[in-house]
C-alpha cells in the first residue's frame, strides 16, 4: 500500500477547508493516507472546524503553528509527516478524484530524487478566470505546489523551507531548475482544483503598487538559493541565478529600457519583468489572463 503525506498548512480557511478535506476522502485507490494540516495562527474558527473534522477523517491529523509563517506551518508538517510521498495541498483548494494515485506511482519506488508534475483548473465566481487548464500544453504538467508529488530524497533537498521567503512555489521550482540529478515525470491529467478568491495568498484583482510588493517578495528566492548553494553549483548556474536577481532589481526599480536589453536571460523573464515593471503592460496582462494563463 502506497503510503502519502498531504501537507496543508491554513490560515482563516473555514469557508473551504471541509471541501478540502473531503476531496481527499474521495481517492479510494489503494493508498495509506495522512493529511498533516497546520494552523497557522489564523483568526476565525479554522481551529475549531480542523477539530471536528478531525473526529470525521481518520487520516487527518491536526496541529498549530508556534511560530507564524506559510514555510514554518510546511517544515512543521513535513516534521509530522511519515509518508513515503508528499503532496502539498491548500486549504482552499480540492483533489480530483481519483487522480492522486496516478502522481504517486512514477516517483514512490524511484532511488534518485523525483517528482510528478500533473496540471491544474481553476474555478472562480468571476467568468474570466473560471475553467483554465495549465499548462495547456497537452503533454505537461506543472511545476507549482498543489500539483507535485514528489519522494522522500526530493523532499530532503528542500525542507527546511527558508521562513523568510513568502511561499513555497519558487523555492521547489529553483531545486528541479538547477539540481540536474533530480528526475522530473509529467503526469499530465488534471489532478488539482485551484480555487480563485480575493482572498489568495498571490492576489490578482489589486492594485500595480500591491502586485509590485508581492513579486519582490517572492523573487527573493534567487538570492536566498544562490547563498545557500554557491559553493555546489556550477559558474554557468551561479550567473543565471545572479543576473535573475539582478533583473528583479531592474524590475523593482520600474527600468524598462535596462529589463528590454538586459542580456543572458530568457526572454520569457523578460517579459514578465516588463509585466510587472509597467502599470500599463500589468493592465494589459490582467485583461488577457485567460488567454495567456499557462503559457
Amino acid at each position: 500500500m502506497m503510503q502519502v503525506s498531504i501537507l496543508m498548512p491554513v490560515y482563516n480557511e473555514k469557508l473551504y477547508l471541509s471541501e478540502a478535506v473531503e476531496s481527499v476522502a474521495r481517492q479510494t485507490k489503494d493508498l495509506s493516507l495522512e493529511v498533516i494540516c497546520v494552523d497557522d495562527c489564523s483568526t476565525d474558527d479554522t481551529w475549531g472546524l480542523m477539530v471536528e473534522l478531525q473526529k470525521k477523517y481518520s487520516f487527518l491529523k491536526c496541529y498549530k503553528n508556534d511560530k507564524k509563517g506559510k514555510n514554518n506551518a510546511f517544515n512543521y508538517a513535513y516534521q509530522k509527516s511519515c509518508g513515503a510521498v508528499i503532496i502539498l495541498l491548500a486549504g482552499d483548494d480540492k483533489l480530483v478524484e481519483e487522480t492522486l494515485h496516478l502522481r504517486i506511482e512514477p516517483v514512490i519506488m524511484a532511488n534518485e530524487a523525483s517528482i510528478s508534475l500533473s496540471k491544474y483548473k481553476t474555478f472562480s465566481k468571476v467568468a474570466y478566470l473560471n475553467g483554465m487548464v495549465v499548462p495547456k500544453k497537452s503533454e505537461l504538467g506543472s511545476l507549482s505546489g498543489g500539483t507535485i508529488a514528489f519522494n522522500r530524497r526530493f523532499a530532503d533537498l528542500i525542507f527546511p523551507i527558508p521562513p523568510v521567503l513568502s511561499n513555497e512555489d519558487m523555492w521547489i521550482n529553483c531545486h528541479v531548475k538547477y539540481n540536474s540529478d533530480v528526475r522530473i515525470v509529467h503526469v499530465p491529467v488534471v489532478a488539482l482544483l485551484y480555487r480563485l478568491h480575493e482572498n489568495n495568498s498571490l492576489k490578482r484583482n489589486v492594485s500595480f503598487n500591491e502586485k509590485n510588493r508581492m513579486i519582490s517578495t517572492r523573487s527573493i528566492v534567487y538570492s536566498v538559493f544562490l547563498e545557500k548553494y554557491r559553493c555546489f553549483l556550477p559558474d554557468q548556474e551561479r550567473e543565471c541565478l545572479a543576473r535573475l536577481a539582478a533583473l528583479e532589481t531592474l524590475r523593482a526599480n520600474r527600468s524598462l529600457i535596462s529589463i528590454l536589453f538586459f542580456k543572458n536571460v530568457a526572454l520569457l523573464d523578460r517579459i514578465r519583468a516588463l509585466v510587472y515593471a509597467s502599470p500599463l503592460l500589468h493592465w494589459i496582462h490582467m485583461r488577457m489572463q485567460k488567454w495567456t494563463a499557462g503559457n
